[in-house]
């Protein structure tokens, strides 16, 4: 389901970018989303998300003011593995027609 929502990717200095790693079940998997929008700075990642380019999945600890002011939502939190403190992301401003806020729905 993700797979069908626009996502905005990082691009790793050592790698061209990372799948999304995710855990249902107790077992972990992968998940690769496609993106046009692939900066090398999760800032600007971040920006791009509550800009609504996509769905991003970035560090808490760098989105966490746009978190705590509403510019950006979690979502899919429960399946996200605990060494990690990354979620995938979607802007609060998401239109209220299209896929991304029957996502939200969803995924909450």
């Amino acid at each position: 389901m993700l797979t069908e929502h626009p996502c905005v990717r990082l691009r790793f200095p050592n790698v061209r970018y990372r799948e999304w790693e995710f855990v249902q079940g107790g077992e972990s998997f992968e998940v690769k989303v496609d993106g046009h929008f692939i900066p090398d700075n999760m800032s600007v990642l971040a920006q791009a998300a509550a800009e609504g380019v996509g769905f991003a999945y970035l560090l808490e600890q760098v989105v966490a003011p746009m978190l705590a002011d509403g510019r950006l939502v979690k979502v899919l939190e429960d399946r996200c593995p605990a060494r990690f403190a990354l979620l995938p992301l979607l802007p609060d401003s998401a239109p209220a027609t299209g896929g991304a806020q029957g996502f939200r729905g969803h995924a909450a």
